[in-house]
């Protein structure tokens, strides 16, 4: 009997299905909107938060797998974001 050949491909389809949602925290449009549209084009779900206070908003209604935080942010910098992730 042969056994199926696992190619990259289905390697990164359920890796994707492991780590699924992210949330980029980033105020520069130019830095933000690329990044998500390649981890959307990588089949990931995201997230995009402008400031600090819509990060924790959005981290406190939805659970991710992931953050990508900057750390000068408007609002509430980085540093307060992750205490309250910290804390979560």
């Amino acid at each position: 009997m042969d056994r199926p050949i696992l190619h990259i491909k289905s390697i990164k389809v359920f890796y994707n299905l492991i780590m699924k949602k992210i949330l980029i925290v980033e105020d520069e449009p130019e830095i933000r909107q690329p990044l998500a549209s390649y981890l959307i084009n990588e089949g990931y779900s995201v997230s995009e938060a402008e400031d600090g206070v819509a990060a924790i908003e959005l981290f406190s209604k939805e659970k991710f797998d992931l953050l990508i935080l900057d750390i000068m942010i408007p609002k509430i910098d980085g540093y307060g974001v992750c205490e309250y992730v910290k804390k979560q």
